[in-house]
């Protein structure tokens, strides 16, 4: 651990290369052959807003010209998008704000705000609210007036359905027909609470204002937001470089808030996601590790795994991480529920999204395997 030597072994990509010298203010390259699927890969980590304004302060503009067009196409959709999203923010916080339901952003616009001074550096994909459990179904038929319908799901909610919804989901999305943007509607930031103990009491109890474009909205303060970050990008096997750049971002404020974030993580349960997402930083930073990094003797393996997810190592693209996701089984084995625990939350999404009984539900399941191995055979064939 006193050293980068492996991990510089899992980012040898060109692509990794030319992002750590954007993060490091190192000498861009000047081969254009260079840059050959780089846009995919910032794509892939939500990084093209953020390239895109590091490319403006260099020279790379003129030497890469047809690279960065396209760069400032996918700049202008993304720009959209935030405006898009910023603007149903403030439409949904409006309408909750006259039924007095406490609402707080994550991520999002409201934190690349925050973070950049810009709605549009971070690269979001929906719109991520969380509301007191009590105030579900308001929220929900609130939603329902504004035009959003519930994201994929082909079944019609009803309150009585509420407490089979609430034990074994954290979130509902919707998505609205004409604007596109999505909403994730949080009750909890996690499926189970002893797993993460920040929920939505202790986040509005810690929370901040933050002003964008005229308009305050309540966000987690910045200690609770990089622990929960941590724990967000665990959760998802670091599959996107944006979470580690948001950290990166965060740890450039005062150092004497460190000693009070590993404490904060550790008060939350989340000490080793805490100390997978700082020294993932460092190493975006080719800074030496912490003294209490260097001392978690799992941390080099935990490591590795989130340099696989980011690299899209074979059990990813395979679809092994969106079965990590789906059943929420951690590779850091920090979240600690049983596979018919993980398999209650599993029937509870494709209930939701499918309509799918019981029945249908475990023949599916009993013949996952199966499919599975197929799946392994053909790409081990081919």
């Amino acid at each position: 651990m006193n050293s980068h030597n492996k991990q510089e072994a899992w980012f040898t990509k060109p692509t990794w290369q030319i992002l750590f010298a954007a993060i490091r203010q190192q000498p861009l390259p000047q081969d254009p052959a260079e840059v050959d699927g780089f846009l995919p890969f910032l794509e892939h980590h939500r990084l093209v807003p953020w390239f895109y304004r590091e490319s403006l302060k260099r020279a790379w503009v003129d030497l890469h010209k047809p690279f960065w067009q396209v760069l400032k196409q996918r700049q202008d959709f993304y720009q959209r998008r935030a405006l898009t999203q910023l603007a149903a923010l403030i439409e949904i916080q409006k309408i909750f704000d006259q039924h007095q339901i406490d609402m707080l952003t994550i991520k999002g616009v409201v934190l690349s705000q925050q973070l950049y001074g810009d709605i549009a550096v971070r690269q979001s994909k929906d719109v991520d609210i969380l509301i007191p459990q009590a105030q579900v179904w308001q929220a929900h038929e609130l939603l329902l007036l504004l035009g959003y319908k519930l994201y994929q799901a082909k079944v019609d909610i009803k309150q009585q359905d509420l407490p089979f919804i609430l034990k074994h989901l954290k979130d509902l999305e919707y998505i609205h027909p004409v604007t596109k943007v999505n909403i994730e509607l949080h009750w909890q930031l996690q499926f189970k609470m002893k797993w993460f103990l920040l929920d939505q009491k202790i986040a509005w109890l810690n929370r901040q204002s933050i002003v964008v474009d005229g308009y305050i909205f309540q966000t987690l303060s910045d200690v609770d937001h990089m622990v929960y970050l941590s724990y967000h990008g665990s959760r998802h096997a670091w599959l996107r470089g944006q979470w580690t750049m948001d950290l990166v971002r965060f740890m450039q404020y005062p150092p004497s808030r460190e000693s009070r974030l590993l404490s904060q993580a550790t008060n939350y349960q989340c000490r080793r996601p805490w100390l997978i997402g700082s020294a993932l930083v460092r190493f975006f930073l080719n800074q030496p590790y912490s003294m209490q990094e260097q001392m978690d003797p799992k941390l080099p393996w935990l490591l590795k795994q989130a340099s696989n997810g980011m690299n899209e190592c074979w059990w990813t693209k395979w679809g092994g991480h969106q079965y990590v996701y789906i059943a929420n089984i951690s590779p850091f084995g920090f979240d600690g529920r049983s596979l018919f625990g993980s398999l209650t939350v599993f029937y509870a999404q494709v209930w939701l999204r499918n309509g799918w009984s019981k029945r249908w539900f475990w023949i599916h399941i009993g013949l996952e395997p199966f499919r599975l191995c197929y799946r392994l055979w053909l790409k081990i064939r081919g």
